[in-house]
């Protein structure tokens, strides 16, 4: 385990007991999750979602979408296009 990953994991440990316990059911003041037929993520309803990438996609610049992104963010292009910026850890693809 990398110093990164360690230091993710305290957050999460140190986080835990001050997250209400109403956050970690599936009801929420939005009403319960409906099942996602896709089974990718389930929303309440009138919520949806849209896969934007996939890992191991070939992106519009030639490269290869990464399986370990860990971050992104959208920003508006020209012609209406979407350019989006995902951070990832490369040391995922090594073996």
């Amino acid at each position: 385990m990398d110093r990164r990953r360690f230091l993710q994991s305290l957050a999460i440990i140190a986080a835990g007991p001050i997250i209400p316990l109403s956050g970690r059911t599936n009801e929420s003041c939005l009403g319960p999750l409906r099942p996602d037929p896709n089974k990718i993520l389930n929303l309440p309803e009138g919520f949806s979602y849209r896969v934007v990438s996939r890992a191991g996609d070939l992106m519009a610049d030639g490269l290869v979408v990464s399986h370990a992104h860990d971050g992104m963010a959208a920003f508006a292009g020209d012609d209406g296009r979407v350019i989006l910026v995902c951070n990832h850890e490369l040391e995922a693809w090594r073996t």
